[in-house]
């Protein structure tokens, strides 16, 4: 690259540019704190044509190289992840904008392909962008090679792990259906790597998904509550079947004891209790489509805390106060 000082007192052209390039950017940042982001990224596409030019009149290949050269005095490291930022919430609000996003993403990705996220600052978070990029625009496979190529050189960048999970389960992607497994699978490989950095954020990320995967599902809470009232309601019946072999049967027009609410217990049911009912809710629920499909997405051992809370919901509000849908027999 060309020594910047060197063409600053030779070119008046040099010198013209970098006026534009901080009238420029001033008014990026003037509406940008207006929170008009469609009015900064028309800003920002002007700093960027400008940075473009400077490259050509530098002959420097990146704005990485440009930053390290001192060529302005602006950091254009930390310029180049915010663009990228309000370029996203400007397509938002004017679809124009995701193809200006995906270009200026493509780019300036391109031209620091052969660096790594932890050489040039803020890179990642262009390349993550660039990845929702292809995302939001059906290009899924697209942006999942990116991912496992800046992965496999780099598996210790923990934010890619998280970027890429990201986009499985906690946006709105219009054109993706949302995989919590695979956003699982994402994360679990990252947290597997050793000397990953950004470890806790990687972990606090895998928890925020188990928890969302649960509220999905729990709450789906009537399948949950439907299986504990049935067998509260088994429970019953093997007592109540007991009792009439040791009483003699009772005639066929006398309800049975075990329906009447003013027979349920007034107690609240003991560890064990509920461990041998969640113990009898595995053991028969091999074919219910709820409990495969809860298990499939959380796990057994999780499915089995969910259950367990069930019944302790069950228990807390009384039986005759349940709304079933469905026989509970």
């Amino acid at each position: 690259m060309i020594d910047p000082d060197t063409l600053f007192f030779s070119s008046e052209k040099y010198r013209v540019l970098l006026d534009e390039i901080g009238v420029s950017i001033s008014g990026e940042d003037a509406e940008e704190r207006k929170g008009n982001s469609i009015g900064a990224s028309e800003h920002g596409l002007k700093v960027w044509g400008h940075l473009q030019e400077l490259m050509k009149m530098l002959r420097a290949k990146s704005v990485f190289e440009l930053d390290q050269g001192g060529a302005t005095t602006y950091d254009l490291l930390y310029w180049a992840s915010a663009f990228a930022d309000e370029l996203h919430n400007a397509s938002l609000k004017d679809e124009s904008f995701v193809s200006k996003k995906l270009e200026f993403c493509e780019t300036y990705v391109a031209m620091h392909s052969d660096l790594l996220n932890r050489d040039v600052r803020n890179l990642g978070n262009v390349r993550i962008s660039l990845a929702d990029s292809y995302f939001r625009t059906g290009k899924a496979r697209k942006a999942d090679a990116l991912f496992r190529k800046w992965l496999s050189a780099e598996p210790e960048w923990g934010w890619g792990w998280i970027g890429w999970s990201d986009c499985y389960w906690l946006w709105e992607l219009p054109s993706l259906e949302k995989d919590f497994g695979k956003a699982d699978r994402i994360l679990k490989e990252g947290l597997s790597v050793p000397n990953v950095s950004d470890m806790n954020y990687l972990a606090e990320r895998c928890s925020e998904l188990q928890e969302k995967t649960c509220s999905i599902r729990a709450p789906q809470g009537n399948s949950v509550d439907l299986i504990c009232r049935r067998l509260i309601l088994d429970t019953k019946k093997n007592k109540y079947r007991k009792n009439t072999e040791n009483e003699g049967v009772r005639s066929s027009q006398e309800e049975p004891a075990w329906l009447d609410p003013a027979n349920d217990r007034k107690t609240p049911y003991t560890e064990e209790e509920i461990n041998s009912f969640v113990d009898g809710a595995i053991s028969n629920m091999g074919d219910v489509e709820e409990w495969k499909t809860l298990v499939e997405q959380v796990g057994e051992r999780k499915a089995r805390e969910i259950l367990k809370e069930g019944f302790k919901r069950m228990d807390e509000r009384s039986l005759h106060n349940m709304e079933i849908v469905g026989p509970a027999h």
